[in-house]
């Protein structure tokens, strides 16, 4: 067992010695001995168990003599326990629990029979001395199910039962991962800024969550230093399976493979044998995919040399006849079929049929290796799932491929030879890949039905993605609904530049205008401010065909100083010139006041022929609009702007 956090809570009077006649119900903790920094610790599999004060008068009933005596034993050399009996005192039922839970860590017991136990004690004895921590406890066990819901309530009644109590703080913490698994991202930042100044003890709890939930909203760049922080102060972390894989999921991120490949080539020794051997398997991965096959090699027989089980064991050596594969594929694939058939388990059969497949997709044969991952009929549920994610993995590869070719033809057909797969499966970087393939075949439509069916909601790259392909289908009310649910405060900096660009966008298109700024969004995207500027001309048009002058003008002012071109620039002042063409006192002055070579050019044609008793006859808006219409077509037909 690990300690890796402790939380301070406050010490209250310490109250009646052991033997309270009502066995401590309806009693504060604090008066019954309860006192101190509550203990989380990392158990079996990195699961949190809040240990109980064994100790404490509330747990000195005799009755509870077993699990405790269990409990101690497990705390002072890892024994397990005996599953436990039925009990009839508050004590033994709240022991019980907890010997259950840990039961379910070696999997002698169902996790759910954890959740359970501890809900019985909680409803034969609500007010019981212990109850919190019990409260806290079903937190933690639902969170290992992935029953977030269920933990964020269990969470957020154990620190309303005792705000101020000694689990209030691991309670806060919880509710955090609770709300980050629900992607319920700004309550879960709300919750960690009540642990803005943790105890000591729980400080590397809140810099690992912090970590999780700027990865959960893609914040690679934030998770990244807190990831360092937390290796060199919280070194009981690195015993933790998933620390290196979740540190390396930043690294890749944010292009620092060599890194990445560094930190999984050499597993910490505190780690099991399976956690080192499967973390050098992805390090062999990682150098197999960036070409560097003798470490690839030295990788997978590093961790074969290790004392793994039968089915590590021939999951290695189908990686290293995949690379014997890229000499001699048969011989390669004649390995693997000999591994499938002596695999030890199903599951790690299907490993095996994958890695065929992928090795069969290397060559380029990637109809072939569709066809291996075809799902058995005797297939269990979980190696069905398993089988359907392996061939998602191939299609998306085969969809990166074409699209390193700048095959979009191809991109568009495969996809409609797999689109119901596709349409189900795929994830969000493949679905990406194809919508733009779509867009760019004159398909907006489709590009934007495929991203609204694999939009998870809890991607903003893909949320921003799904505006774009509202905009070009023509759909802004949708646009802006999808636009509406990306805060931007849950956005990193380049993706938050993104969404005000798109914002101005979707502004544009929806009549909005003066929802526009002027600079930021649009000083970086031609196009953009090209569309805003003739919106706004639009907007002039209209009002000159009903004699709205003053609006027109206003707008055709707006036009001029959003435009991002000189000719766009010409076209608008000479549309407000001639918004005010009456040219009374008035609008002389106002038009003097414009810094513009066309509007100076105007006026100063219009002084000239006033003193012959002439006037100039300007054009409609109407007639302006259709030049610019003619314009914009020869543009159009030209590739003008980019659109």
């Amino acid at each position: 067992m690990v300690v890796v956090a402790g939380l301070a809570g406050a010490a209250d009077d310490v109250g009646p010695a052991h033997g309270d006649a009502d066995g401590g119900r309806g009693r504060p903790a604090s008066s019954l001995g309860i006192d101190g920094d509550a203990v989380v610790a990392i158990e079996r599999g990195g699961a949190r168990f809040v240990w109980p004060d064994l100790d404490a008068p509330c747990y000195a009933d005799p009755a509870a003599a077993v699990e405790r005596l269990a409990l101690k034993g497990w705390r002072q050399g890892g024994m397990t326990p005996d599953a436990p009996a039925t009990h009839t005192s508050p004590a033994g039922r709240y022991l019980a629990a907890d010997v259950t839970y840990l039961r379910t860590l070696m999997g002698q017991m169902a996790p759910l029979d954890a959740v359970a136990a501890y809900d019985r004690a909680l409803r034969a004895d609500p007010d019981f001395a212990d109850a919190p921590r019990a409260l806290v406890m079903i937190g933690f066990a639902s969170l290992r199910l992935g029953l977030a819901p269920e933990a964020d309530t269990a969470f957020r009644r154990a620190f309303e039962r005792d705000p101020h109590g000694r689990y209030a703080r691991v309670a806060q913490l919880g509710r955090a991962a609770a709300l980050r698994e629900r992607h319920r991202w700004d309550e879960a930042r709300t919750a960690l800024a009540s642990l803005a100044e943790p105890p000591a003890g729980l400080r590397c709890e809140v810099l690992a969550e912090r970590a999780a939930l700027a990865r959960a909203t893609g914040r690679h760049d934030e998770a990244a230093p807190i990831d360092v922080r937390i290796a060199a102060e919280c070194p009981a972390f690195d015993a933790l399976p998933a620390t290196a894989v979740v540190r390396v999921e930043s690294l890749l991120a944010l292009g620092r493979r060599a890194e990445a490949r560094a930190l999984l080539a050499s597993p910490v020794e505190a780690l099991d044998v399976e956690a080192r051997a499967d973390q050098m398997l992805r390090a062999g991965e990682l150098a197999r995919e960036d070409g560097d096959l003798v470490a690839a090699r030295a990788a997978f027989e590093r961790a074969l040399g290790l004392r793994v089980g039968p089915g590590q064991r021939t999951s290695l050596r189908a990686r290293i006849a995949r690379l014997d594969a890229l000499v001699s594929l048969d011989r390669g694939l004649a390995a693997l079929e000999a591994l499938a058939m002596g695999a030890p388990s199903a599951g790690v059969r299907a490993d095996v049929v994958g890695v065929a497949a992928e090795t069969l997709a290397d060559a380029g044969r990637y109809d072939d290796a569709l066809a291996r991952l075809a799902v058995p009929d005797d297939a269990t549920p979980a190696e069905s799932d398993a089988t359907l994610a392996r061939a998602d993995a191939l299609l998306a590869r085969w969809f990166a491929r074409l699209e390193a070719t700048h095959d979009v033809a191809g991109i568009v057909t495969l996809y409609a030879k797999h689109r119901t797969v596709i349409d189900t499966h795929a994830d969000g970087a493949t679905a990406r890949r194809i919508a733009d393939a779509l867009a760019r075949m004159a398909l907006p439509e489709a590009a934007l039905r495929l991203l609204r069916l694999r939009d998870r909601g809890d991607d903003p790259t893909h949320g921003l993605a799904v505006v774009r392909a509202a905009l070009e289908a023509g759909e802004p009310v949708l646009a802006r609904d999808a636009l509406a649910r990306l805060a931007p405060d849950d956005l990193a900096p380049p993706l938050r530049a993104e969404r005000a660009r798109l914002a101005a966008a979707v502004a544009a298109a929806s009549g909005r205008l003066e929802a526009v700024a002027d600079d930021a969004a649009l000083a970086a995207d031609a196009p953009l401010a090209r569309r805003v500027a003739r919106a706004w001309m639009e907007r002039g048009d209209a009002a000159m065909a009903r004699g709205a002058r003053d609006e027109a003008a206003a707008a055709y002012d707006r036009g001029r100083v959003m435009a991002p071109d000189a000719a766009d620039r010409a076209a608008a002042a000479a549309a407000l010139t001639a918004a005010r063409a009456e040219v009374t006192p008035a609008a002389r002055d106002e038009l003097a006041a414009v810094d513009d070579p066309v509007v100076r050019r105007a006026l100063a044609l219009v002084d000239a022929t006033s003193r012959f008793g002439a006037t100039v006859t300007p054009q409609s808006g109407g007639d302006a609009a259709t030049v610019r219409s003619k314009r914009s077509d020869r543009e159009g037909r030209g590739g003008g702007d980019g659109r």
